[in-house]
């Protein structure tokens, strides 16, 4: 198996086109964009899910995506009723006061402000 790994990375202006407008972009968000675009030119597919079943693996994406990981192992391996019960047993009932969990969905505003704070929060 052959790996990759980023040992430097630099802002540079790209191309006419872009009038330098790439230089203002944190490279990590460069790299983020890139290693999205090489899996989906080896064919995985690139999803934002909160968990994400792949055969054998599972991930999980945030806080309490660990929870949501937890139950849909348990529905996988045990059935919908033994997990529905655990989420009752544990009272999970997400119910976050914004709908802002993702730069996506959160006010133009707060992604930005962030933006220059977390390598996390990228908008495509």
């Amino acid at each position: 198996m052959r790996e990759a790994v980023v040992v430097a990375s630099s802002r540079t202006p790209l191309a006419k086109s872009f009038r330098g407008s790439l230089n203002l972009t944190r490279p990590d968000d460069q790299l983020a964009h890139c290693i999205k675009d090489a899996l989906r030119s080896l064919g995985a597919e690139v999803v934002s899910d909160r968990v994400a079943p792949q055969g054998k693996i599972i991930t999980a994406a945030g806080v309490s995506a660990g929870l949501d990981m937890a139950l849909t192992l348990v529905a996988m391996e045990c059935g919908d009723d033994l997990a529905q019960a655990i989420q009752l047993s544990i009272e999970y009932d997400p119910q976050p006061p914004f709908d802002a969990g993702s730069p996506e969905k959160a006010p133009d505003a707060i992604v930005e402000r962030l933006k220059n704070r977390s390598r996390f929060v990228t908008r495509q």
